[in-house]
């Protein structure tokens, strides 16, 4: 399946993840493709934007935030 995208030919095989929520992330575009990984521009519930790995979204267990996530975890339930 090749998309076309501006600032890209096409996305190899992977899938289009644009619009897609993931936990508390949401593809907004597709970025780049550094070192065989896909990068995709995913904005979080907080409002940071980062670039996250396809490999990292499409997991059993995905990436559920920017790390805003883990930091709120930690206020209630600190490591001591």
């Amino acid at each position: 399946m090749a998309t076309e995208y501006s600032n890209t030919s096409r996305i190899d095989w992977r899938r289009d993840l644009t619009g897609q929520r993931i936990g508390q992330l949401t593809a907004v575009r597709y970025l780049e493709k550094r070192h065989s990984l896909v990068y995709w521009e995913c904005r979080c519930d907080c409002g940071v934007i980062k670039p996250i790995a396809h490999t990292s979204l499409q997991r059993k267990q995905p990436v559920q935030s920017c790390g805003c996530l883990r930091k709120e975890r930690f206020k209630y339930f600190p490591v001591t």
